[in-house]
């Protein structure tokens, strides 16, 4: 829900409004993994980007 409330807040048409709704995406995909692997993967998803 971090990630989430993250997008919400951020500017529209903004790069980092994007990056983070394709991070959000990726969040929803791994949902049914452990919390600290949903952390793991989206830090070096978003570094990677």
């Amino acid at each position: 829900m971090l990630i989430y409330y993250r997008i919400e807040s951020s500017p529209s048409g903004s790069l980092e409004a994007d990056l983070n709704k394709k991070v959000l995406l990726i969040y929803y995909r791994i949902e049914s993994y452990a919390l600290d692997h949903k952390i793991y993967i989206l830090y070096h998803y978003a570094n990677l980007l």
